[in-house]
């Protein structure tokens, strides 16, 4: 129950990114097809810097208020037993909740260039990473550090392999500062 609460909370604060996600989805696809590497890039970097301000700014005001934040749901509810595993959980995953906003943009760009099954086949190794690392490290600890670790490995190979689709789409060499 716990967890589901904690994952609900950051799935609504990921939709905080101030209006970034359907800017990526209207211009990626316009740079995109006038095949315009610089504009692409410097837009990407744009998207970059305004999720990390904003999605970060989030993200570390909900690790500093988690106590009070889980004071609010534990009213009258079995939740202030564990009031301190809660807190201690919306502070591991707000970094998670950062790390899946800048990959987004990434996985933006991608779609741009229509590389559907990249994309699914990318998810879906990370859904069976994530299950494996959840067993595997439910065997060696307690409570939910295991889920704690397969979120984080989820969306590691996410974010690597997002990055790594998108690296000849994009060009240095032609950014305009």
């Amino acid at each position: 129950g716990i967890f589901a609460l904690v994952s609900s909370a950051r799935g609504l604060l990921s939709n905080l990114d101030g209006g970034l996600a359907p800017t990526g989805y209207r211009y990626f696809p316009v740079y995109v097809g006038r095949g315009d590497v610089a504009a692409t890039t410097s837009f990407l970097l744009t998207m970059l810097t305004l999720v990390a301000i904003i999605v970060g700014g989030v993200a570390t005001t909900m690790i500093l208020v988690a106590p009070a934040a889980v004071g609010v749901f534990a009213h009258g509810s079995g939740l202030a037993g564990h009031s301190h595993e809660t807190v201690q959980l919306i502070r591991d995953l707000m970094p998670a909740l950062f790390v899946a906003a800048i990959r987004t943009p990434i996985q933006r760009l991608v779609m741009a260039h229509h590389r559907w099954a990249f994309l699914n086949y990318t998810q879906v190794l990370a859904v069976v990473a994530y299950a494996a690392t959840a067993v595997g490290v439910s065997l060696a600890t307690s409570g939910l550090q295991c889920l704690i670790w397969a979120t984080y490995t989820q969306e590691a190979i996410l974010l690597i392999t997002a990055a790594w689709a998108c690296r000849r789409y994009i060009s240095l060499k032609r950014l305009r500062w």
